[in-house]
């Protein structure tokens, strides 16, 4: 498909991004090593030859000689390599493919591109940017806003830890919505009712109209900023014994949780069958906002800071990271009983900086 007939020696570079170390090896952050082996192991070349901070061999592909690399340099560096191989075989930009895991999609799905952005891969970002290439604008293809009125989700929309079942999600249990069946909490590594996508940019919005009924503390459901386990916050209606249903913000540091209105949470109307939330990005901060009509809308005093959804800042604290940042939609459950949230819509808007 990409490969054509050049004169010469090594005229494709085949990048397959990846982590060294035992305990990175046969990870799905490592999938681009693993397509690398396999292409070594089909012509008994392998790739063991130290040059440009990386592993390669030169490997014949469709009549063309490629120079296939496994980077040494771990994934957000990998352009130390990239650069040094593109200027000494003399090849262009256009002639670099890299092979990257993409948590964006489902196990088993392979998409090829020949333009579009990082999608906040940091290991592309490092090899685009020594190539002196440009991060190409996200061209939509979805509408911004989802209705949950087909019986599929579009594909920007993951199950952050495994797929999901008729018993955690449903687009027809109640039509035109997403339902979401409570279950464990963001926090946990069993399964979670969690519906995301990544964040494409600092710069957009994001905005939920939820209907949800919960009768106990242990219940609460609404829109979530998500790295992983250790480093998430949500907006979320639950229950209080007091007030009834109420709103609040929580949020988890480094395994470190807080809440926003744990003393004072913010009472839902009693007639209001649905409630709005919103987050709004804007490059190192981003902040919730919370409304009754969808038309008057209150921010919640707390801002957060973006970083802390980024590779780095987990790396730094556990010496592994996932890949970047989700927003999106989540039940929880803690008695076990399911109860769903509705959500009738879900919209994604990029903004201007």
């Amino acid at each position: 498909m990409f490969f054509k007939k050049d004169a010469g020696g090594v005229s494709w570079l085949l990048v397959c991004l990846g982590n060294p170390g035992d305990k990175y090896e046969n990870t799905r952050h490592n999938v681009g090593f693993m397509v690398a082996d396999e292409l070594a192991e089909r012509q008994n070349k392998p790739i063991q030859r130290l040059k440009f901070k990386a592993l390669t061999n030169i490997l014949t592909i469709s009549g063309e000689k490629v120079l296939v690399m496994k980077p040494i340099t771990y994934m957000n560096l990998s352009g130390e390599a990239v650069r040094p191989a593109a200027d000494f075989y003399k090849i262009p930009p256009d002639h670099v493919l890299v092979v990257s895991d993409d948590t964006a999609l489902a196990v088993g799905r392979l998409r090829i591109r020949v333009k579009g952005s990082a999608g906040g891969h940091n290991g592309l970002v490092d090899v685009e940017a020594p190539l002196g290439a440009v991060e190409h604008k996200w061209e939509p293809d979805h509408p911004e806003k989802d209705d949950f009125d087909k019986d599929t989700l579009n594909i920007h929309f993951q199950s952050l830890r495994t797929p999901l079942a008729g018993d955690v999600c449903s687009l027809t249990d109640r039509p035109g919505h997403l339902r979401l069946y409570g279950h464990f909490s963001l926090a946990s590594t069993y399964t979670q009712a969690h519906i995301a996508r990544r964040w494409q940019s600092f710069y957009f919005e994001a905005e939920v109209k939820m209907a949800y009924e919960p009768k106990s503390f242990q219940q609460f459901a609404g829109l979530t900023c998500y790295y992983s386990t250790r480093s998430w916050s949500c907006i979320e209606m639950t229950w209080h014994e007091t007030y009834g249903r109420v709103i609040d913000v929580v949020s988890t540091d480094l395994d470190r949780t807080e809440s926003v209105y744990e003393e004072h949470p913010v009472p839902v109307p009693a007639d209001a069958a649905y409630v709005y939330f919103k987050v709004k990005v804007q490059g190192i901060r981003y902040q919730y906002f919370y409304s009754f009509d969808g038309k008057i809308w209150t921010a919640v005093p707390k801002v957060f800071d973006s970083a802390k959804l980024s590779d780095e800042y987990l790396t730094a604290a556990y010496g592994v990271a996932f890949t970047g940042a989700f927003v999106g939609m989540m039940s929880v459950d803690g008695l076990g009983t399911k109860i769903p949230a509705d959500f009738d819509y879900f919209c994604y808007r990029e903004c201007a900086e």
